[in-house]
């Protein structure tokens, strides 16, 4: 009897795991539309998933004010939940870091972190990720352009959205008002219940590094 019940646990704790590897037809869409690819590359290869195979290990300087750190932690909090079994980690240096978020100008932090950025200074926010030949994000850094920028709201928007993008959803889309991924200019502090399961999509195991569209649609499609 034990042996049968054993046998049935494992049996429903598998079927679990299968089903949660199937995404609907909706998702699936504006997963595709978000995570294949890059805004700003000009890459003329097919678009192609890339995510962090180690844990980011993050670092915040310049214009760090309790109040913005405070927000980070928060974000990086809720963004553990979704991402698992990666883990957002916090370096206490920067040589210990693979991923710098600088608070301040456009300009400074160019200078200092990513010249390759120069043509999109005029952005209040960006993130800049580096990848390996598998397609397997390494390192990386963002800004958030707090010389310009003062609306508390605004800035906590944008703290999420480029934060999130930097895990590997990487561009934007007009398709949901409520999403931190839409293309148009919002506030939204926080993750609608379709941003959640796009991060969680990201890092279930089945997506790898390097897939492209078809290969998304053998693996999730519902059957």
């Amino acid at each position: 009897m034990f042996l049968r019940k054993l046998l049935l646990a494992s049996f429903i704790m598998l079927s679990s795991l299968g089903r949660a590897q199937e995404v609907s037809p909706e998702t699936l869409v504006y997963f595709k539309e978000v995570a294949l690819g890059s805004e700003y590359s000009h890459q003329k290869s097919p678009p192609l998933i890339q995510k962090w195979k180690e844990n980011p290990r993050m670092y915040v300087t310049g214009e760090a004010s309790s109040s913005l750190t405070r927000i980070l932690r928060e974000i990086v909090e809720e963004l553990n939940q979704l991402v698992k079994p990666l883990q957002i980690e916090w370096a206490s240096s920067r040589q210990e870091a693979n991923f710098v978020i600088f608070l301040g100008s456009a300009q400074e932090y160019v200078q200092k972190y990513e010249p390759a950025c120069r043509p999109w200074i005029r952005n209040l926010a960006l993130f800049y990720v580096r990848s390996n030949a598998q397609y397997e994000i390494y390192e990386g850094s963002m800004y958030l352009d707090t010389q310009r920028l003062k609306a508390m709201d605004t800035r906590k928007h944008l703290l999420r959205e480029e934060l999130t993008q930097a895990l590997g959803l990487m561009k934007d889309s007009p398709r949901y008002r409520d999403s931190i991924f839409y293309s148009k200019f919002t506030r939204t502090q926080s993750f609608s219940e379709m941003d959640r399961k796009l991060i969680r999509l990201l890092y279930n195991p089945k997506v790898r590094p390097g897939m492209n569209a078809q290969d998304l649609d053998s693996v999730l499609s519902l059957k």
